[in-house]
């Protein structure tokens, strides 16, 4: 980043300085996406066999799969990423927006009714219950000059 900044001398905008940030950020193709998929590999046999499957294009199609195919699992844990895999592998399913979908299915399928939750009622019996349950009022007379100046 240095030398983009001395070729550039003293008198360059902001906006070059950011577009250098985001050159510097960006990985290329031929550099990246070898360490996520080595990544999503290792998660099982069945991210591999999907990935065989799906990692037939070469270039940049590649690499964009496959860093969005590791964002997802990053935000999905293992068991559901895996499961959504399996699923999208079963289906023949390579695009990632389908994959997305499958995913927010498997999260929303495993969601069941919420449990009964039991209250002992004995909680109004309990010192720090009624400490708590009486309190002063609070003082609420700086809001009536602002009522009253929304009114003139």
């Amino acid at each position: 980043m240095q030398q983009y900044i001395e070729i550039a001398g003293e008198t360059t905008e902001a906006s070059a300085h950011n577009y250098i940030g985001i050159l510097m950020t960006i990985r290329p193709p031929s550099l990246g996406g070898k360490q996520e998929e080595a990544r999503l590999r290792a998660m099982g046999e069945s991210v591999n066999a999907y990935l065989d499957f799906a990692l037939k294009p070469k270039g940049i199609e590649r690499h964009g799969f496959v860093r969005k195919l590791f964002a997802l699992s990053r935000k999905l844990t293992g068991a559901r990423f895996i499961a959504s895999i399996e699923r999208a592998h079963k289906y023949r399913i390579t695009d990632m927006a389908t994959i997305e979908r499958i995913a927010a299915l498997s999260i929303t399928q495993g969601i069941g009714a919420v449990p009964f939750t039991e209250i002992d009622e004995d909680f109004r019996q309990r010192d720090a219950y009624l400490e708590g349950r009486l309190t002063d009022a609070p003082d609420l007379s700086i809001y009536e000059d602002i009522a009253e100046d929304d009114h003139e």
